[in-house]
Order: C-alpha cells, then structure tokens, then sequence
C-alpha cells in the first residue's frame, strides 16, 4: 500500500514541476514577423548559386548543362558548338528520348499477385524471404 502512494504521489510532483516550468527562458531575439538584418542574412551567410541550362560561357570558359567545354578533343567526349564535352552533359537528353516499356500484360500481374504476398506490380517485382527484391517471372511474361 505504501509503494502505491509514493508511486502516486511521484507522478502528481512530475506532472506539477513539469507544468510550472517556463515556456521560454530568454525571449526571442527577433520577434514574430520581424526579419534578421540584410547585412547579416545575405552578405556573410548566403552565397548565391545559378544552375544553368543550355549552352553559355561565364569567363571565357563554356558550359554545356553545366560541365565545362574544351577545345581540344578527348577521348569519350562529343563535340557540340565547336567544343568537347563529356557524355553526361548530354544525359538528360538521352533519358528523355529514350523509348518507355510496355505495360505488363493483366494475366501476368495476376499471376504475380496470386503468388507473391509482396508483389508491387509498378516496379514488377517481389521481396523473398531473404536478399533484396526480384522481378516476378510468370507464364505469361
């Protein structure tokens, strides 16, 4: 019986300290609404970045998507503008004409349904027992 009321009385005292505390110790240093200083805020914290798209030069040097042009050929680079440049800056073109798979057949996502408990049918595939997820082969794929 002791043992229940110290237990009591310990979560009434807790409950009472933790109400009384003070919402904020210090006030905030800029109130609700204001701004920090723009001296503060841009000049020392901030530094401007711009992605760039396309082909442009920004002193003296050309960008293509924002991998730098040469003048000289390397191996592996395409030339555009009269510059060399790497494969990647062209990747976002290649991604977007590239050709989208068929849709799966409905029987074979049945199939799929009926035998996996996992089977998401958007990536085609299944989580087994043990390792990382594999693509569900059916009769009908």
């Amino acid at each position: 019986m002791r043992h229940r009321l110290l237990t009591a009385g310990g979560a009434v005292a807790l409950a009472l300290v933790s109400a009384a505390t003070p919402a904020a110790a210090m006030p905030p240093a800029f109130p609700a609404g204001a701004f920090m200083p723009v001296s503060v805020a841009e000049a020392d914290l901030v530094e401007r970045i711009v992605h760039r798209r396309g082909f442009y030069a920004v002193g003296g040097i050309y960008y293509y998507n924002g991998y730098r042009g040469f003048v000289v050929a390397r191996p592996g680079y395409r030339y555009h503008n009269g510059y060399w440049f790497p494969p990647a800056a062209f990747a976002a073109g290649v991604a977007a004409g590239r050709a989208l798979t068929p849709p799966l057949p409905a029987a074979h996502i049945r199939w799929c349904y009926a035998h996996y408990r996992s089977y998401r049918a958007y990536d085609n595939s299944y989580q087994p027992h043990y390792g990382p997820r594999q693509p569900c082969w059916s009769p009908y794929s």
